[in-house]
């Protein structure tokens, strides 16, 4: 297992390494094809279709296949830490998952069959999901991982309901990976006010796991 530090991207780009961050970096270093953003505290776990791009290219560039391979990655995930059935919620791309294609139809055309074929597979999965509910419902406990189609709709609600205790997991590699789900904060460095909690939650974890 790895437990990696918060890593700047703009740094990591300056010394000519092209990558997005920790989890495309370690996938190109692994050749693993199919792996995905996972981030985890006791009552809320999250894991991406799309992680560290720009959203109008993640709109251009969502398609079944990714979203039937990370519920996939979900389930094996889940079973191996510990969940005999997952339950997985999958979220809309759209606000109230498109309301039958009035606020957008990706949901329709991409989403929805992603759902049924893995159905299919035995996978107990439900959705699309209005993503502004979803998350609490997960919370709550009717869900056991929510499916977040990019970056940010998966994120702020994890970091403003765990932000101390998150761990940021790269499902999908041959080793155990996990990192504190936030930043370098450089911002607040040499002021005593960063805060050691997710680091410390994320080391344990991989132990954990591993």
């Amino acid at each position: 297992a790895i437990a990696t530090a918060p890593l700047n991207k703009e740094a990591l780009h300056l010394a000519g390494h092209n990558y997005p961050g920790h989890t495309e970096l370690l996938a190109t270093l692994t050749e693993s094809r199919d792996y995905a953003m996972v981030l985890y505290t006791d009552k809320l776990k999250v894991i991406h279709v799309s992680t560290h791009i720009a959203l109008r290219k993640f709109l251009d560039t969502l398609n079944g296949h990714r979203v039937e391979t990370v519920i996939g990655i979900a389930d094996r995930f889940l079973k191996r830490v510990g969940f005999t059935q997952p339950r997985i919620a999958v979220a809309g791309v759209n606000p109230h998952a498109g309301e039958n294609g009035l606020f957008g139809d990706e949901e329709i055309r991409i989403v929805s069959p992603a759902i049924e074929n893995m159905k299919a597979k035995g996978i107990d999965v439900y959705g699309p999901c209005p993503p502004d509910t979803v998350f609490l419902q997960a919370y709550e406990g009717q869900y056991d991982m929510v499916v977040a189609m990019y970056h940010d709709q998966g994120h702020i609600p994890l970091k403003l309901l765990g932000f101390y205790d998150g761990v940021n997991i790269t499902a999908g590699l041959p080793f155990i990976r996990t990192s504190a789900d936030h930043g370098t904060a450089f911002d607040i460095a040499w002021t005593g006010k960063a805060k050691s909690e997710s680091m410390a939650v994320s080391i344990k974890l991989a132990m954990q796991l591993a």
